[in-house]
């Protein structure tokens, strides 16, 4: 029956609720969802979801990634499985090279990882870079090959290490912005020094201070 107190947003996470219930319950098949979260690699080491676990199959989801560096000109989008949020932690299942796409300064790229998974179970990953209209896929043939068991398992791992995943992921994420800062600096600076010794010794004070900051445990809020 209808229920107009429940708005759409209570109503997607009541539906989900129930569904892990029936999952857990073995009312649905692992088979009928994704056992886990499935997506790809960022930033060294951070796992970017794409495809959220207990999604019903068939599934096709879409995000949106760009380049970390000037002038990239490749991305290696790697298929990855599991609940953790580091990838190393997870399961690679295959890789998509994205190669030739338009080289321009750091984040202006547009590319995007899709992740289809059709009725059979087929899974197929594609990236594109949607300046060039230029895509790259693979075929990932029976991914599920986890048992019940084993997938409870891991789920139960990634909840077991959360605390200490986020606190690794604060780390790289606050590496990166540090990089980032440093280098929009040196571009900054360069053009406007005319005096080469002045100005190697204030790459050299950015490149210490670089040093400095990443060696010491912040958060980015602390940087």
């Amino acid at each position: 029956s209808n229920n107009n107190n429940i708005n759409p947003d209570e109503a997607v996470s009541i539906g989900a609720a129930k569904y892990a219930e029936y999952l857990s319950k073995g009312l649905v098949k692992i088979s009928d969802v994704t056992p886990l979260d499935l997506g790809t690699n960022i930033k060294e080491d951070i796992f970017s979801v794409i495809v959220p676990m207990n999604s019903k199959i068939p599934a096709e989801y879409t995000e949106s990634y760009t380049t970390l560096f000037d002038f990239q000109e490749s991305i290696n989008f790697e298929v990855i499985q599991g609940n953790r949020k580091l990838s190393s932690e997870n399961t690679s299942l295959g890789n998509v090279m994205l190669d030739g796409i338009s080289p321009l300064p750091a984040g202006k790229a547009q590319t995007e990882m899709t992740i289809k998974i059709d009725s059979n179970g087929i899974l197929a990953a594609e990236a594109t870079d949607l300046i060039k209209k230029k895509t790259r896929k693979i075929i990932i043939q029976n991914y599920q090959r986890l048992s019940r068991k084993e997938i409870l398992e891991l789920r139960a791992q990634a909840d077991k290490y959360k605390t200490e995943d986020d606190k690794k992921v604060d780390l790289i994420m606050k590496n990166y912005e540090v990089i980032r800062l440093i280098n929009k600096s040196k571009q900054y600076l360069t053009p406007l020094i005319s005096k080469i010794e002045i100005k190697e010794d204030l790459i050299d004070e950015l490149n210490n201070f670089e040093k400095e900051i990443l060696s010491k445990e912040l958060t980015i809020s602390e940087i």
